[in-house]
């Protein structure tokens, strides 16, 4: 897939949402909070896994891990 079409298919998505475009992907998906945002927009529902934005990259994979936590045993 070509990575400009899902970039501008992810940014209409979060135009409709009322939400600022992303500019720096890895960047600012790195955390997982845009990720989780994305999702619950995508699929109409409300998880939250109590993620915390941070640079550090522990907390980011911890982040990561309650995402797929939440989302294989739960959606899958």
């Amino acid at each position: 897939m070509d990575s400009q079409y899902l970039k501008k298919a992810v940014n209409k998505i979060f135009a409709k949402a009322n939400l600022s475009p992303v500019k720096k992907f890895a960047v600012e998906f790195a955390d997982g909070i845009l990720f989780q945002t994305l999702f619950n927009i995508i699929y109409d529902e409300q998880i939250n896994c109590k993620l915390i934005s941070s640079a550090d990259i522990d907390i980011r994979m911890t982040n990561w891990n309650r995402i797929n936590q939440v989302i294989c045993f739960n959606y899958f």
